[in-house]
């Protein structure tokens, strides 16, 4: 029997001895996909797998000068009404945002209120295509100890 409560929403992944064929491995940065994944780890990125998926996480990097390294995110479809060249319409669009909810601090430094997923969007399947360097499949546990780096 498991004594572990079960942990709605945290995901499993494969992990990896070698790179399957294709794939790249990318260092996560920070803990900002904990629980999910955390700083240090490596995850497997199929650049074959581009395409938006609900739920799935990816790593992307946005098309703007403020920002140009590599970043994992969650993406989520949403229906509701958007506006596209001055017509507003019920649509279904994508929205990208942190994997895991983060708590709003105060200034004192404490949380405050409930942990929230911060997303933007709404963005069309082209331009997320266009964006991701794939969908993470899994995790790479190198046999390797010094091993730091594979892609940044």
């Amino acid at each position: 029997m498991c004594s572990t409560p079960q942990q709605p929403g945290l995901r499993s992944f494969i992990i990896y001895d070698d790179l399957p064929a294709g794939c790249i491995a990318f260092q996560v940065p920070d803990d900002s996909s904990a629980p999910h994944l955390h700083a240090g780890e490596f995850v497997v990125i199929d650049p074959a797998d581009r395409d938006p998926a609900e739920g799935e996480l990816f790593a992307i990097t946005w098309k703007s000068n403020i920002q140009q390294d590599w970043q994992i995110v969650q993406m989520d479809l949403r229906e509701g009404r958007y506006g596209r060249n001055g017509m507003m319409r019920n649509d279904t669009m994508w929205f990208v945002g942190a994997p895991a909810p983060q708590a709003m601090m105060s200034l004192a430094g404490r949380p405050v209120g409930p942990a929230l997923r911060r997303c933007s969007g709404p963005y069309d399947d082209d331009y997320l295509r266009d964006i991701a360097h794939g969908r993470i499949i899994g995790l790479f546990q190198s046999p390797y100890p010094q091993l730091t780096e594979v892609v940044r």
